[in-house]
């Protein structure tokens, strides 16, 4: 595991995250840029039958990147096959669900969710807020 990657799982593993995708994503990535990443989000890839992907999140430190797909109990085979395409460390971060070892990716981790909250599942733009 790479030094960045074991970076992201100490800031995050020990906290409970909302469970609703935007905000999700949008309060992980917060946590990263607080912390000192510079954090992309939809980071373009091409697959391998021509179309376009976008990755969740890339976060960068000290020349280090990784890629970050987020996804719900389990990695979904889109994700791993993006984040195969990446040049750097790949992670996925599950709301809720088990950590596993996948080929090809750094790490599968599992965080804690408590139920999203009014304000959080009425604003739909909170990416965007933190991009």
């Amino acid at each position: 595991m790479t030094k960045i990657v074991s970076e992201i799982i100490e800031l995050i593993a020990n906290k409970t995250w909302p469970d609703f995708a935007p905000a999700f994503h949008a309060n992980i990535g917060y946590c990263l840029k607080k912390n000192g990443f510079d954090v992309s989000f939809e980071f373009s890839v091409r697959r391998v039958n021509g179309r376009r992907g976008r990755i969740d999140l890339v976060a960068t430190k000290a020349g280090e990147s990784v890629a970050i797909e987020f996804d719900n109990k389990m990695p979904r085979i889109g994700s791993l096959e993006k984040l195969r395409l990446f040049q750097g460390s790949r992670m996925v971060i599950l709301r809720e669900g088990e950590q596993m070892n996948v080929e090809g990716i750094d790490a599968v981790v599992a965080v804690r969710v408590r139920p999203v909250t009014p304000a959080e599942h009425a604003d739909r733009r909170t990416v965007r807020r933190y991009a």
